[in-house]
């Protein structure tokens, strides 16, 4: 068997396959991260490391062969010599660093872009860095290393904190196209050189399994723990879409377009990353499940499947009312970080099912703004879309997105979790296996829809913009 392990922003999860590639067990345990009141967004490190221990406990895993890793993006860990954490880990939604955003557009816009593939955002590693560079200087002289979430765990469970290209590029600090940390900026913002990890390959073996940890987990000792990939990389490449033309479009805590390329493409609006192979753009939105869950918690809904009952008794656009879900600084397309939320164009004859669904509807019309650009930038003819995600289940949103998009698009079983499948099918490769996974993947599929655009969604969500175009000036 084969396990992958993905650190999610609310929920770890693992999955096994068998040699055949079948999925043999699915699990997840849900984790909470601290939200402060000043945009902070971190969690204690070993809060994974208990999760992971919690899941596997659980299972008779003595026949697990090798092991692959998928974890959030843009994440902060900072560790000394013994890989102890020295703070909490800071995640890919903390909003803090608006200064150190603002800087660094000021100066290096141009080079920026034009060498790690994005524009500065608070959700990169980069931004974090310089912020605790000022705000906890005495964080950055004591820390050895810097890694993400999944070389934490990889390194936790081998002993080798070294990070991926996928995960490098996601932090605003590679140059994309030579794949290499790029030193003239880290040296020019004087953070030190002696943090940052070794760069290899997601399907190169990190190390093997530490006798004591396979002890605590029910694992053999010494089976190959593979460097694995940031979360979209491992989806995609467990879903297979690893060729240009090819799409991924995942909506859960928050919303990502995932299209490989043959080389990079410089536009403002979008992110460049490294895939497992090769190199693909990506369309982020922050506000997605995390704005709805937001809503449900600030608003009085009891859980979202209240909300969407209440929902499906509003009709299409909410009678009016709109919702801007901007609760964290929003990328693709309009990568602004002074934005702000709310329930508007309330008035006397609305009630809370109206409010309801214009939650759901304002997350459909932030996700499909972004893949309304990313179609814009690629000329994408005929494209097909592999749909995945929790949010992407929900009857709203799905049938706002199938309204207003033109594709061919394959929902996948609720029980894939596409990252840490594609941490399994990672960790099956280093064996040799899973060469036809495609044939595993047909099995999947649950639906085939053929999106097609209809006036009624388009006006709606032409008066959303107009909404936020008076509101935030985007």
């Amino acid at each position: 068997m084969y396990l992958g392990i993905d650190i999610g922003t609310t929920r770890l999860k693992i999955n096994i396959l068998n040699d055949e590639g079948k999925l043999v067990i699915e699990d997840s345990e849900k984790i909470s991260p601290y939200f402060g009141p000043n945009g902070e967004a971190e969690i204690d490190p070993f809060r994974w490391i208990d999760g992971i221990k919690n899941l596997l406990k659980k299972y008779d895993l003595k026949d697990v062969k090798a092991i692959g890793l998928s974890g959030q993006m843009h994440s902060l860990i900072l560790i000394d010599e013994k890989g102890n954490p020295i703070r909490k880990a800071i995640l890919w939604a903390d909003s803090r660093g608006h200064e150190e955003v603002e800087y660094l557009e000021a100066k290096y816009y141009d080079i920026i872009l034009k060498h790690c593939g994005s524009l500065p955002s608070n959700a990169f590693t980069l931004v974090k860095l310089l912020y605790l560079s000022k705000t906890e200087p005495q964080s950055i002289e004591k820390a050895h290393k810097f890694c993400l979430s999944k070389d934490f765990v990889g390194g936790w469970l081998t002993g080798n904190y070294d990070t991926d290209l996928t995960d490098a590029s996601a932090t605003l600090m590679l140059d994309v196209q030579k794949g290499e940390w790029f030193w003239d900026l880290i040296e020019e913002l004087k953070i030190p050189k002696r943090i940052f990890p070794n760069i290899h390959k997601s399907l190169e073996v990190r190390g093997y399994l530490k006798k004591e940890v396979a002890d605590v987990l029910n694992l053999k000792p010494d089976i190959p723990v593979v460097y694995g990939a940031g979360d979209q990389e491992a989806a995609a490449f467990g879903v297979q879409v690893i060729k240009p033309e090819s799409v991924m479009f995942s909506i859960s805590t928050g919303s990502q377009i995932v299209v490989p390329v043959q080389s990079m493409i410089t536009d403002r609006r979008i992110h460049n990353f490294r895939h497992i192979e090769g190199f693909h753009i990506m369309g982020a939105v922050q506000n997605a499940g995390l704005a709805i869950e937001w809503a449900i918690n600030t608003f009085g809904f009891k859980d979202a499947d209240e909300l969407t009952q209440l929902a499906l008794k509003s009709p299409v656009g909410s009678n009016g009312v709109v919702f801007l879900p901007y609760i964290t600084p929003e990328r693709t397309p309009i990568m602004k970080k002074d934005t702000f939320s709310g329930i508007v164009n309330l008035r006397s004859g609305n009630n809370r099912n109206d409010a309801a669904r214009s939650i759901l509807e304002g997350v459909a019309f932030c996700v499909y703004d972004a893949w309304r650009c990313v179609q814009e930038i690629l000329s994408l003819e005929e494209p097909e879309i592999t749909m995945l995600g929790g949010v992407s289940k929900n009857p709203i949103v799905r049938d706002s997105l199938l309204n207003l998009m033109n594709a061919k698009i394959k929902f996948l079983s609720e029980n894939l979790d596409p990252s840490s499948f594609g941490a399994a099918v990672m960790a099956g490769k280093i064996n040799g296996r899973f060469d036809k996974i495609e044939n595993i993947l047909e099995k999947m599929v649950v639906e085939t829809a053929n999106a097609r655009q209809k006036n009624e969604y388009l006006e709606k969500y032409e008066h959303f913009l107009n909404v936020r175009k008076k509101l935030l000036n985007v």
